[in-house]
C-alpha cells in the first residue's frame, strides 16, 4: 500500500508524462497518488498536464486525489471577479493568450474536483 504525491508540474507536460510512465507500471488497487496542485502556469503545455491528470485519474487501479494549487485557485478567483486578484496578470500573460494556453477555465477547474481547499 503506497502513497505516491505529485507536485508543481507548472504545465511541463514532458514531465508529467514521464512522471506517470514509471509511477502506472507499479500502482495496484491499494496504492493512492495525489496530485497536490499547481498543475497550470509558466510551462508550455498547461492544458495537456490537465487532460492527462484527468486521463491517469479515469485510468489508474490506484485511487487518485486532486488538490488545488495556488496556481488554480488565483485562476478561478480571477474567473469569479477579476478585479480581486489578477491571475493573468501575475502570469504575464493576457487572458486571450492564457485561455489558450490551458483550454476552457472549466477544465481546470474540474481537475480539482476530488478535495478543494476553500480560497481565502
Amino acid at each position: 500500500m503506497a502513497t505516491v504525491a505529485i507536485g508543481d508540474i507548472h504545465g511541463n507536460a514532458d514531465a508529467l508524462d514521464a512522471v506517470l510512465e514509471q509511477v502506472a507500471r507499479e500502482l495496484s488497487d491499494h496504492d493512492t497518488v495525489v496530485f497536490l496542485g499547481d498543475y497550470i502556469d509558466r510551462g508550455p503545455d498547461s492544458r495537456a498536464c490537465i487532460d492527462r491528470i484527468l486521463q491517469f485519474r479515469a485510468e489508474s487501479r490506484a485511487h487518485v486525489v486532486t488538490l488545488l494549487g495556488n496556481h488554480e485557485e488565483w485562476l478561478l478567483r480571477t474567473l469569479h471577479d477579476p478585479t480581486r486578484h489578477s491571475w493573468t496578470a501575475l502570469c504575464s500573460h493576457s487572458s486571450a493568450r492564457a485561455e489558450r494556453r490551458i483550454g476552457p477555465v472549466t477544465a481546470v477547474a474540474m481537475s480539482a474536483t476530488n478535495s478543494r481547499r476553500q480560497a481565502p
